[in-house]
């Protein structure tokens, strides 16, 4: 019967749907990987138990004290301690959080 072979063909558009999505699942995962692998990569100087050393972003750990510079991206969750403005003003974007 006709109603047969219309729902045939929707239950295959689904699973072809299906397929595609799945697959565009996994390569943008993948993408979202190797570059979060690039960033975690970054060199930064810090201080850690008061000397300092050079370390990839990835290998940060809680109580590191980091220096950044104008248009440095900021490798994790800080607290602002200093500026080099005599009223202790910060400007900070936020362009890579709000998308």
């Amino acid at each position: 019967s006709s109603f047969s072979i219309d729902y045939k063909r929707r239950y295959r558009g689904y699973w072809k749907f299906r397929r595609i999505h799945g697959a565009l699942v996994v390569i943008t995962n993948q993408i979202r990987h190797n570059n979060d692998k690039r960033v975690n990569h970054r060199q930064i100087s810090a201080w850690r138990n008061g000397t300092e050393i050079t370390t990839r972003w990835a290998d940060l750990i809680t109580g590191d004290i980091i220096k950044i510079k104008d248009e440095d991206e900021i490798p994790a969750d800080i607290i602002i301690l200093a500026t080099p403005q005599k009223n202790g003003q910060c400007y900070v974007s936020t362009v890579n959080l709000d998308g």
